[in-house]
Order: C-alpha cells, then sequence, then structure tokens
C-alpha cells in the first residue's frame, strides 16, 4: 500500500466534536485513507512538504469549474443565461454535483 505525507502549515481537525486548526502538522495518507495527523514528520513513499499551505484532510469538494469564471458569471441568475426560464446553475452545475455524489461509493465520501 502506498503511503502519501502531507506537510501543511495549517491543518483543519475535529477536537471535542468541533473544529480545530493546528499548526504544523503532517497528515499521513495509507492507500486512500487519511491514517494519521502528526507534528512529527512522518515516514512515507511521496512526500509533500510545501510549507504555508492550509491542508484539509478528508474534504470531499464537489464543486466544478466546467466553465471560466467570466462566462460562468454572464450564465448564473442575471438572466443572460436563462433558457425556458432555467439558469445553467440549476441545469448543469448543480446536477453534475448530484451526479459526482452519486457515483462515489461510501467509503470515497469518508
Amino acid at each position: 500500500m502506498s503511503t502519501t505525507a502531507i506537510f501543511g502549515s495549517y491543518v483543519l481537525s475535529r477536537k471535542d466534536g468541533a473544529q480545530d486548526v493546528l499548526r504544523d502538522h503532517w497528515v499521513l495518507v495509507e492507500g486512500r485513507k487519511i491514517a494519521a495527523i502528526t507534528r512529527s514528520k512522518p515516514s512515507a513513499d511521496q512526500t509533500y512538504d510545501r510549507p504555508g499551505r492550509f491542508v484539509l484532510p478528508g474534504l470531499l469538494n464537489l464543486h466544478n469549474h466546467c466553465f471560466s469564471e467570466a462566462v460562468a458569471r454572464s450564465h448564473t441568475e442575471d438572466g443572460n443565461g436563462r433558457k425556458n426560464n432555467q439558469s445553467i446553475v440549476y441545469t448543469v452545475l448543480l446536477p453534475l454535483t448530484k451526479r459526482g455524489a452519486d457515483i462515489l461509493s461510501a467509503e470515497e465520501r469518508l
């Protein structure tokens, strides 16, 4: 199983059921699972040591950028992108996000 160590100047974690931001920690990933968050550098097959980064372990980011910002902004609720009174946000972007959630297994969403 491959292992990856990722250094974060800031690492989002949980403490006593609440969000907590840890300073200068490593995130160890074994295969596809987060194995540990530790202050000391773990042994790993791959290492990403780039200070200044904010690491968000386990974040499932389902938003998408299928259009450039300028195009997307012109096709939102301002009316320019409406077709049959529906915007591209509701006819394309949100369905793509739902599809991503549908095709990922429960294990992949953990």
